[in-house]
């Protein structure tokens, strides 16, 4: 075995740990990370993937302290009383609805003959008086057939419509008219229910949100649940950047980077200046409508900032410092990923180093991709 020795700096501008011979101290070379200039300077000493991993005992020591049973707040037991009420109201209610309309035509078909207590108008009259009476009937019926046919049919084939032009049959416009309405209102009254319901699921699943947020910060802390909804927006906008990117490279070169983390994180640090703050301004700035399923992230950030938590986890140490050998996990799946996820024809030898990607002086300055 080699008794060459070695040592661990870490580059001037990224902060990644390089490894390399004691005998280059004091030497100025390009950072294997993100390219840029640094000077080896350091001790002698572990290698980084040993410095940098997380052991069971540092978790464990980590954790200290014990986090408490958290109450539901007033508002999410409102919400869990709206959604059993509703669950139960609303069946009920559209059922009632549906046995009235038919309560309401029966009691039309009985009382609506005093139409014909008098036969005397003539022909002309007795036809209308017939379409009257008939056309709400008619009308009635299929309203309250569409209604427990929404509960009781199966999605039938689509079929061509048959229209009745009411200028070819003018005796039945008044009936087509009834019906159209009868329709309409179910359809309209459906809805009602249904958007009333789905606001009341929403409610409860905004504050099952807030329950879930409180939980985090007695674990992280106020702070450690804000800087993880402004990640989660940076890593969104990095994701959508990075496909973009990854397309055009795979229709230019037919290659692809080898490690999909590395990739976005070279992305990343040749974003502009004001990325992260765009990020934080546009994730401050979002609204949520009565139908939204999550509460925005300046609201659950509000919420944490109100109750200041310290939190019982205190671990400054990257997150993929948690696998045994990160890189070749990324590598492994990442290559999984283009094959099974986004259905390419990646080969081994398709998949090429992140920095080839990233060569040339042009994209290094202005943050491009090099295809």
């Amino acid at each position: 075995m080699s008794d060459e020795r070695f040592c661990l700096t870490s580059c001037e501008h990224c902060g990644k740990h390089i490894e390399f011979p004691a005998e280059a101290v004091g030497v100025k070379v390009a950072c294997p990370h993100c390219a840029s200039e640094t000077t080896l300077v350091g001790e002698l000493g572990e290698s980084p993937a040993e410095a940098d991993e997380i052991t069971a005992a540092e978790l464990k020591a980590a954790l200290e302290g014990v986090v408490p049973r958290r109450r539901i707040s007033v508002f999410y037991q409102v919400g869990l009383l709206l959604v059993a009420l509703f669950m139960i109201l609303l069946p009920v209610g559209y059922l009632a609805f549906a046995t009235f309309a038919g309560y309401c035509v029966w009691w039309y078909v009985v009382h609506a003959r005093a139409i014909f207590s008098s036969v005397s108008g003539g022909v002309h009259l007795l036809i209308l008086r017939v379409v009257a009476y008939i056309g709400p009937i008619v009308a009635g019926v299929v309203a309250v057939f569409f209604m427990f046919k929404l509960l009781l049919a199966r999605r039938p084939k689509r079929a061509k419509p048959i229209e009745l032009n009411p200028a070819q049959h003018q005796r039945l416009g008044l009936i087509v008219v009834c019906v159209r309405f009868a329709v309409w209102l179910s359809r309209k009254i459906l809805t009602l229910l249904m958007r009333t319901g789905h606001a009341a699921s929403c409610f409860l699943s905004r504050q099952m949100e807030y329950h879930a947020d409180t939980c985090a910060m007695a674990v992280a802390g106020s702070a450690g649940l804000e800087s993880l909804l402004l990640r989660l927006r940076e890593q969104a906008v990095l994701e959508h950047l990075g496909y973009d990117a990854l397309q055009h490279i795979w229709q230019k070169r037919h290659q692809l980077p080898d490690s999909l983390p590395d990739f976005l994180d070279q992305l990343e640090r040749r974003a502009p200046a004001d990325f992260h703050e765009q990020a934080r301004r546009t994730l401050l700035n979002e609204t949520a409508g009565l139908f939204a399923t999550h509460p925005t992230a300046a609201q659950r950030i509000q919420k944490a900032r109100q109750r200041d938590e310290p939190g019982i986890f205190s671990l400054e140490k990257p997150a993929r410092a948690l696998f045994k050998d990160f890189a070749a996990t990324a590598r492994s799946v990442s290559g999984r990923h283009y094959r099974l996820d986004l259905r390419l024809a990646v080969t081994p030898p398709m998949l090429r180093p992140v920095n080839d990607f990233f060569q040339d002086e042009e994209c290094r300055q202005s943050g491009r991709v090099a295809t």
